[in-house]
Protein backbone atom coordinates (compact mmCIF):
# COMPACT_ATOMS: atom_id res chain seq x y z
CA UNK A 1 0.00 0.00 0.00
CA UNK A 2 3.14 2.29 -0.20
CA UNK A 3 6.60 2.85 -1.66
CA UNK A 4 9.50 0.83 -1.04
CA UNK A 5 11.32 -1.83 -2.91
CA UNK A 6 11.68 -5.51 -2.24
CA UNK A 7 13.45 -7.38 -5.35
CA UNK A 8 14.35 -11.06 -5.31
CA UNK A 9 13.12 -11.13 -1.70
CA UNK A 10 11.50 -13.39 -0.14
CA UNK A 11 9.26 -13.01 3.18
CA UNK A 12 7.43 -15.73 5.86
CA UNK A 13 3.59 -15.11 7.53
CA UNK A 14 2.64 -11.98 8.90
CA UNK A 15 5.41 -9.63 8.23
CA UNK A 16 5.31 -6.19 7.95
CA UNK A 17 7.29 -3.29 5.83
CA UNK A 18 7.05 0.00 7.17
CA UNK A 19 6.68 2.86 4.62
CA UNK A 20 9.55 3.18 2.25
CA UNK A 21 11.22 0.02 3.32
CA UNK A 22 14.02 -0.36 0.77
CA UNK A 23 16.04 -3.49 -0.07
CA UNK A 24 18.92 -4.32 -2.18
CA UNK A 25 19.47 -7.27 -4.49
CA UNK A 26 21.91 -6.40 -6.51
CA UNK A 27 25.59 -5.29 -4.94
CA UNK A 28 27.33 -2.18 -6.08
CA UNK A 29 30.13 -4.15 -7.51
CA UNK A 30 28.15 -6.95 -8.89
CA UNK A 31 29.62 -9.83 -6.77
CA UNK A 32 27.76 -12.81 -6.07
CA UNK A 33 25.58 -12.12 -2.47
CA UNK A 34 26.29 -13.79 0.20
CA UNK A 35 23.87 -14.84 2.85
CA UNK A 36 23.45 -16.40 6.46
CA UNK A 37 23.75 -20.10 7.10
CA UNK A 38 22.49 -21.10 10.52
CA UNK A 39 23.86 -24.73 10.26
CA UNK A 40 27.62 -22.86 9.30
CA UNK A 41 27.27 -19.76 11.76
CA UNK A 42 28.83 -18.00 9.03
CA UNK A 43 28.04 -15.84 5.30
CA UNK A 44 28.20 -18.31 2.10
CA UNK A 45 28.46 -17.62 -1.48
CA UNK A 46 24.89 -17.70 -2.74
CA UNK A 47 26.16 -17.93 -6.32
CA UNK A 48 23.61 -15.42 -6.87
CA UNK A 49 23.80 -12.15 -8.42
CA UNK A 50 20.51 -11.04 -7.50
CA UNK A 51 18.81 -11.47 -3.53
CA UNK A 52 17.25 -9.38 -1.64
CA UNK A 53 15.72 -10.27 1.74
CA UNK A 54 15.08 -13.40 3.76
CA UNK A 55 12.97 -12.94 6.47
CA UNK A 56 11.22 -14.98 8.43
CA UNK A 57 7.25 -15.38 10.00
CA UNK A 58 6.07 -11.82 12.23
CA UNK A 59 9.29 -10.01 11.10
CA UNK A 60 9.00 -6.42 10.94
CA UNK A 61 10.45 -3.06 9.64
CA UNK A 62 10.21 0.22 10.73
CA UNK A 63 9.24 3.60 7.78
CA UNK A 64 12.36 4.21 5.47
CA UNK A 65 14.00 1.18 6.66
CA UNK A 66 17.33 0.21 4.28
CA UNK A 67 18.23 -3.25 3.88
CA UNK A 68 21.68 -4.59 2.21
CA UNK A 69 21.91 -7.55 -0.55
CA UNK A 70 21.48 -11.23 1.00
CA UNK A 71 20.27 -9.95 4.41
CA UNK A 72 18.68 -12.48 6.71
CA UNK A 73 16.26 -11.70 9.32
CA UNK A 74 14.87 -14.06 11.85
CA UNK A 75 11.49 -14.81 12.98
CA UNK A 76 10.10 -12.03 14.71
CA UNK A 77 13.11 -9.84 14.42
CA UNK A 78 11.55 -5.76 14.56
CA UNK A 79 13.99 -3.68 12.82
CA UNK A 80 13.88 0.06 12.60
CA UNK A 81 15.89 3.31 12.54
CA UNK A 82 17.99 5.06 10.35
CA UNK A 83 21.17 3.22 8.62
CA UNK A 84 21.97 -0.36 7.07
CA UNK A 85 21.06 -2.96 9.77
CA UNK A 86 23.46 -5.94 9.98
CA UNK A 87 23.18 -8.62 7.04
CA UNK A 88 22.35 -11.16 10.07
CA UNK A 89 19.62 -10.06 12.59
CA UNK A 90 18.54 -12.86 14.78
CA UNK A 91 15.44 -14.42 15.46
CA UNK A 92 13.39 -12.25 18.32
CA UNK A 93 15.64 -8.99 18.49
CA UNK A 94 14.25 -5.66 18.51
CA UNK A 95 16.33 -2.26 17.64
CA UNK A 96 17.61 -0.27 15.14
CA UNK A 97 21.54 -0.18 13.58
CA UNK A 98 22.58 1.18 17.07
CA UNK A 99 21.13 -1.49 19.56
CA UNK A 100 19.77 -4.28 18.89
CA UNK A 101 17.74 -6.47 22.05
CA UNK A 102 15.87 -9.50 22.67
CA UNK A 103 12.23 -9.25 21.97
CA UNK A 104 10.47 -10.05 24.81
CA UNK A 105 8.10 -13.41 24.15
CA UNK A 106 5.26 -11.25 26.28
CA UNK A 107 5.12 -8.61 23.52
CA UNK A 108 5.95 -11.20 20.51
CA UNK A 109 2.52 -12.77 21.41
CA UNK A 110 0.88 -9.60 21.76
CA UNK A 111 2.25 -8.01 18.38
CA UNK A 112 1.01 -11.49 16.70
CA UNK A 113 -1.95 -11.76 18.25
CA UNK A 114 -3.01 -8.45 17.10
CA UNK A 115 -1.90 -8.85 13.64
CA UNK A 116 -3.59 -11.84 13.15
CA UNK A 117 -6.82 -10.65 14.86
CA UNK A 118 -6.66 -7.66 12.04
CA UNK A 119 -6.93 -10.75 9.73
CA UNK A 120 -9.56 -12.05 11.65
CA UNK A 121 -7.52 -15.00 11.96
CA UNK A 122 -7.09 -16.82 15.74
CA UNK A 123 -3.97 -16.92 17.94
CA UNK A 124 -3.79 -20.11 19.06
CA UNK A 125 -2.33 -22.08 21.51
CA UNK A 126 -0.39 -23.65 18.74
CA UNK A 127 0.42 -20.31 17.52
CA UNK A 128 2.17 -19.37 21.12
CA UNK A 129 4.20 -22.91 21.39
CA UNK A 130 5.50 -22.52 17.83
CA UNK A 131 6.64 -19.33 18.40
CA UNK A 132 8.61 -20.44 22.33
CA UNK A 133 9.93 -23.47 20.80
CA UNK A 134 11.59 -21.27 18.09
CA UNK A 135 12.64 -18.77 21.24
CA UNK A 136 14.35 -21.26 22.60
CA UNK A 137 15.76 -23.24 19.48
CA UNK A 138 17.41 -19.99 18.51
CA UNK A 139 18.84 -18.56 22.13
CA UNK A 140 22.28 -19.22 20.78
CA UNK A 141 22.26 -16.46 18.34
CA UNK A 142 20.80 -13.67 20.18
Amino acid sequence: GHDGYLGHSYLGEWCNLGADTNVSNLKNNYDKVRMWNYQTRGFDRTGLQFLGLVMGDHGKTGINTMINSGTVMGVAANIHGSGFPRNFIPDFVTGSTRKMEVFPLSQVYKMAEAMMERRHVPFTATDRQLLTTLFEMTNSYR
